[in-house]
């Protein structure tokens, strides 16, 4: 007696599955009818995901729609309109002729005239122009530009970059000589003395400035060192920077870097420093450390920017080219000066004391006594 009320039912369905839309047929997917699956519903004109789809201009094709000129066959464009397009972010300091790029989140610094840029603390070599200072604006090499546009899948080494600043800035001196242990010395022999002037932080009056490396000085090493004494690399690493076509500036040369110098409230343009280094040989070794090799007075002749190199490898010989020694064409105040930065930073920047320092060098190089 109960089998009309089901077909009752039966019947009551069928006109619900008539009469309701497709989009509401969702709650019959809690049962197993044997249907098949439903079709993706295609996205409405208002759809946000898609709006803009296809839309957008690669980076690379709106910086070659920017005004650009040719200098020395190079093209350039410049900072003022790379930042007002919004295709970049940038920090400039004109006197100290540094720009400081954000792009893709990927950190960049360049240096005006400097063959070399920085990229989230560790350092590549320029090699489709140097950055430029013209008609007072910063102009930025196209060949780099287009590197720093390709689209970035992640931001790891942005996310490396910060962690490792913030790691280095928090360790003691103790665990700073630690870190850097792993270097040998640059000339075979030698050890550190304690010489005040020789080491980071004293004064340069002469231009208004302060030393930034360590010099390796025949009274201060236990070694004697002349123009024919070797440089060997502190580590394994990769060239980036090496001087085989260095000309030695004439003294009054020398001396016009070193007025405009200092007139800069206390601080030696990078640019303008980077003339009274000389000749010079730049290694990026592991652990984020740049070595700078400076004053040399010939580099060995194999040395290719992009070359691998060991730890002992010859770089060049001891010199005293870009000071005023070398401005003389004399062999008289010939050393080795040492640069030394960690992921773009200087490594004895957050150590005040000349015992911290010290300490630091000693457990790098040894004590010469």
């Amino acid at each position: 007696m109960k089998r009309p009320s089901i077909y009752v039912a039966a019947v009551l369905l069928t006109i619900i599955l008539v009469l309701l839309p497709p989009d509401n047929y969702a709650w019959l997917g809690k049962f197993d009818l044997g249907s098949s699956p439903p079709t993706t519903k295609p996205a409405e004109s208002g759809d946000s995901s898609k709006k803009n789809e296809g839309t957008s201009i690669p980076a690379v094709q709106q910086m070659k729609s920017l005004p650009s000129k040719k200098i020395s066959g190079t093209t350039y464009y410049p900072l003022t309109n790379l930042v007002q397009s919004k295709l970049i972010q940038a920090k400039s300091r004109e006197v100290d002729g540094i720009v400081e790029l954000t792009v893709n989140q990927e950190n960049y610094q360049l240096v005006r005239n400097v063959p070399v840029y920085m990229r989230n603390g560790i350092y590549h070599p320029l090699t489709g122009g140097n950055m430029r200072w013209e008609e007072k604006d910063f102009w930025l090499p196209e060949s780099f530009l287009e590197g720093v546009f390709q689209p970035s899948s992640d931001s790891s080494d942005a996310k490396s970059y910060a962690q490792n600043k913030e790691k280095i800035s928090k360790m003691s001196a103790d665990e700073m000589a630690n870190y850097l242990s792993f270097v040998q010395t640059p000339i075979k022999g030698s050890k550190m003395k304690k010489s005040d002037s020789s080491i980071p932080g004293a004064a340069r009056t002469y231009r208004n400035g302060i030393h930034e490396g360590v010099d390796f000085y025949t009274p201060t090493i236990g070694v004697p060192v002349t123009k024919n004494t070797p440089v060997y690399s502190l580590a394994e690493g990769v060239i980036v920077r090496v001087d085989h076509d260095y000309k030695e500036m004439t003294t009054p040369e020398r001396e016009k870097i070193l007025a405009a110098a200092t007139n800069n409230n206390g601080q030696t343009p990078q640019d303008l420093l980077d003339r009274v280094r000389g000749r010079t040989v730049w290694i990026q070794h592991s652990n984020g450390l740049l070595a700078r090799y400076i004053h040399l007075s010939r580099t060995e002749p194999k040395l290719r920017v992009g070359d691998k190199i060991k730890a002992g490898d010859y770089i060049g010989n001891v010199g005293n080219s870009g000071t005023s020694d070398g401005a003389k064409g004399n062999n008289e105040g010939v050393h080795l000066h040492l640069d030394l930065f960690l992921f773009g930073e200087w490594f004895w920047k957050q150590y005040p004391t000349l015992e911290e320092k010290y300490k630091i060098l000693f457990r790098m190089f040894g004590q010469y006594r």
